[in-house]
């Protein structure tokens, strides 16, 4: 009974671990996401400028492209995005993780004798996690 008890509360608080592994790089992928947006906007107002001195000054075209930085802005555009989905992975696995704990408490609370232990000591079935 003691070992029951022991046992469950030691899933309840995996489960809480991985919850909040979740929710930590939930976090890491939503600040990646503003830093693509910043990089974004300021790419397009870069680009913006550019445009508008190669109209306004046709003589400089030579100079103007090639202080263009293309290379290095795209560089961290591309690094920043394959970050969110690297944290995207990350998310997939935890939370798969996650599930497969609930599945092993949800049967420590639905297996008989131990039913009647989790009714006892107040043990509920609990929800898995869906990604959205």
């Amino acid at each position: 009974m003691i070992g029951y008890y022991n046992t469950m509360k030691a899933y309840q608080n995996l489960l809480d671990q991985r919850k909040y592994e979740i929710l930590n790089t939930a976090q890491k992928k939503k600040i990646q996401e503003q830093n693509l947006a910043s990089i974004f906007s300021k790419l397009t107002n870069y680009e913006k400028n550019m445009l508008s001195q190669i109209t306004s000054n046709y003589k400089n075209l030579i100079a103007v492209s090639q202080a263009y930085p293309t290379l290095m802005s795209n560089t961290s555009f591309q690094e920043t995005y394959n970050q969110i989905s690297s944290l995207n992975n990350e998310i997939q696995t935890k939370v798969e993780q996650y599930n497969i704990t609930i599945t092993e408490y949800n049967n420590n609370i639905r297996q008989f004798p131990k039913m009647i232990l989790a009714f006892i000591f107040g043990f509920k079935v609990k929800i898995y996690a869906e990604i959205k």
